[in-house]
């Protein structure tokens, strides 16, 4: 059995042709094209996987409404029939799921003949002779009319109705993707062009899923309204941490990129940059999170912080081989891998001041912190190293002190000649 589901965009969006392949590659790789404005997809093989045609078809449909929304859609047995049956769904606003070969043509019978592509020309003289749909036409003698019209309207009859097999030819996806969108309004509010790069970046992971491919880079140019003969634009750059296909990876980077954004002028034309992309990593689905969940989301995080800060302001951990806390307290811009935990002294904080802060003393050498005494619970613990430096040798005696709150510090008195200042160097959780 065959069963085809078919795609009509309309004129008035353009040629869309390879966007709509791209949005079917996910349910089967065999995809053609029918003419300008139409795609089919043979989704038999496909019925079991996703659960039936109408959970199928529902599928396709919801992707269509967001990046297509005036664009008709059909099932049928053949795909010239469900092709026609879409061309009357852009206008209806009706999908047809039809399976059997008895229930295609019954529907078929009903159609106008202005879903015909190659009726075209010939609208006012079927006009003429009382024919309105699709039934009139195939009781016309056959010979009489393919001399009086052409040869492609008795082939397209023949392939809606499965009366002739048509030679297809499988669609090849280009090895790159572009998109220039032109705006129908012109806005200096960036988060108003919000909804038109959403709609490119979801055909791009459409893109994506046909040629297997991720990409963890997409840059966008916001194209000024000419002013005194000349255009400038604007770089919108969107960065992941690692290659990623789908859509939700891309929007909350996207949303937290327009926030902050600046344009000077009123943006004209969306462009989004060729991508190539590279080769789809294998992703593992678990019933439990594991280890390579928890980076991932980790990895979300990340991008959000680097999208809204900058990722010059967002640091990561790298602690160094040393005694001396100063020394072995390290951070690093470098956020490109995922975080890992680090070892951390049971007695010593994760949170370390920089510099340490001079704490009060009362006539007893007893520490203050924000009006609150002190009271040492643990210690001390001596640390000294540095000695064979000039600058960097330290001799402190660590205690860890909490006051009335219950709230625990990490301080530390200096055991140099004739000083022996408190200081607050780290503050537990």
């Amino acid at each position: 059995m065959k069963l085809w589901i078919s795609i009509y965009c309309p004129p008035c969006q353009g040629n869309k042709q390879a966007q709509l392949a791209a949005l079917l590659a996910p349910y089967s790789p065999d995809i053609t094209l029918l003419d300008a404005y139409g795609v089919a997809v043979q989704v038999a093989e496909s019925l079991a996987l996703f659960k039936g045609p109408l959970a199928l078809s529902g599928r396709i449909k919801h992707g269509l409404q967001q990046a297509f929304p005036t664009a008709g859609m059909a099932m049928a047995p053949t795909a010239w029939g469900a092709y026609l049956l879409a061309r009357q769904a852009a206008h209806t606003g009706r999908t047809t799921r039809v399976i059997q070969h008895a229930s295609m043509v019954r529907h078929l019978n009903q159609l106008p003949i202005q879903v015909l592509p190659a009726a075209q020309p010939y609208l006012s003289w079927f006009s003429e002779l009382g024919c309105h749909t699709l039934a009139d036409i195939r009781q016309l003698p056959r010979a009489s009319l393919l001399v009086r019209s052409s040869t492609r309207l008795g082939d397209e009859l023949d392939y809606a109705y499965g009366d002739r097999q048509p030679v297809f030819t499988w669609h090849q996806f280009d090895e790159t993707f572009s998109v220039t969108k032109t705006l129908d309004y012109h806005s200096q509010n960036a988060l108003v062009i919000e909804p038109v790069l959403k709609n490119i970046i979801t055909q791009l992971c459409y893109w994506l899923q046909a040629r297997q491919r991720a990409v963890s880079q997409l840059y966008f140019l916001l194209h000024y309204e000419k002013t005194r003969g000349s255009s400038a634009s604007k770089p919108l750059l969107l960065q992941l941490s690692t290659p990623a296909w789908e859509v939700s990876d891309f929007l909350e980077v996207l949303k937290e990129k327009l926030a902050i954004v600046a344009l000077d002028a009123p943006i004209v034309t969306v462009e989004l940059r060729p991508v190539v992309g590279q080769q789809k990593p294998f992703r593992h689905h678990q019933l439990f999170p594991d280890s390579q969940h928890t980076q991932q989301q980790q990895r979300k995080l990340i991008d959000l912080l680097k999208a809204r800060l900058g990722k010059e302001h967002i640091l990561t951990p790298t602690p160094q081989a040393s005694y001396l806390p100063d020394h072995a307290n390290q951070w690093s811009s470098q956020t490109t891998h995922p975080l890992t935990p680090q070892t951390i002294p049971a007695n010593q904080p994760f949170w370390l001041l920089h510099p340490p802060l001079q704490l009060a003393c009362s006539a007893q050498d007893i520490p203050y912190y924000q009006g609150q005494r002190l009271h040492l619970l643990q210690g001390p613990e001596r640390i000294e190293s540095g000695w064979w430096t000039s600058s960097a040798h330290q001799r402190r005696d660590y205690f860890i002190a909490g006051d009335a709150q219950q709230r625990q510090y990490w301080i530390y008195r200096e055991r140099k000649p004739g000083q022996a200042n408190w200081f607050l160097h780290g503050i537990f959780a």
